[in-house]
């Protein structure tokens, strides 16, 4: 995928990612627990330092010290783009090479006012702006609500049309006390019904979110 096509993805899903860099608390220091570090912020919240990639299991990501990702084999392969607001975007190895997972996660939750229904509103209102025209004229389908390990994630499919360049996206969104996570399978071309509902599948049950 070009720098372009990244761009235009990114644009897509800048919902609260500035917000959530204000929002992001002071740290007041660190403790070991159970192994692993742990950052203690101003506001009271707390979270996993990232240097603890290496006591994960081989294959496992760790993503903003919060989700932990374990690909299910090596056709996920993490890229390398700095591509704000995602903090990880890994390309799944097919023959056309044009299906993604992205993980974007925000220290913005149900603290101070969010839900999933208000985030989906916000990435619908993304994408028609991109598109140029209202969030009405953008077709949702498949709505439903995924229980992943006792997390409720609201799941909806929509495509997309910017510059051209069409694009087919299943969003997994879901908001906790203190974090919005949103896990998210897309593909270059619309359709791919089949194959972004199994990357979905693959995509929650592989994910471990500690936030």
């Amino acid at each position: 995928m070009s720098f372009r096509y990244f761009a235009v993805i990114s644009c897509l899903f800048s919902t609260l990612f500035l917000a959530g860099q204000a929002a992001f608390a002071d740290e007041l220091g660190r403790v070991s627990l159970d192994g692993r570090t742990v950052i203690i912020s101003a506001d009271g919240t707390w979270r996993y330092a990232e240097t603890d990639d290496v006591s994960l299991a081989e294959g496992c990501n760790l993503i903003e010290g919060v989700v932990r990702f374990c690909a299910p084999n090596d056709s996920y392969q993490i890229l390398p783009q700095n591509s704000p607001p995602f903090s990880a975007i890994y390309q799944v190895d097919d023959p056309s090479l044009t299906h993604y997972v992205g993980f974007v996660v925000e220290k913005l939750g149900r603290q101070q006012g969010l839900n999933a229904n208000a985030v989906k509103k916000i990435v619908l209102a993304q994408a028609a702006t991109a598109m140029n025209t209202s969030p009405e004229n953008i077709l949702v389908r498949d709505e439903r609500t995924i229980d992943m390990s006792g997390r409720e994630f609201l799941s909806f499919a929509y495509e997309v049309k910017v510059e051209n360049l069409e694009v087919s996206f299943i969003n997994n969104i879901h908001v906790s006390e203190t974090h919005t996570f949103q896990i998210t399978v897309w593909a270059i071309g619309y359709g791919h019904h089949e194959k972004l509902n199994r990357m979905t599948e693959i995509a929650l049950r592989n994910s471990l979110i500690d936030g």
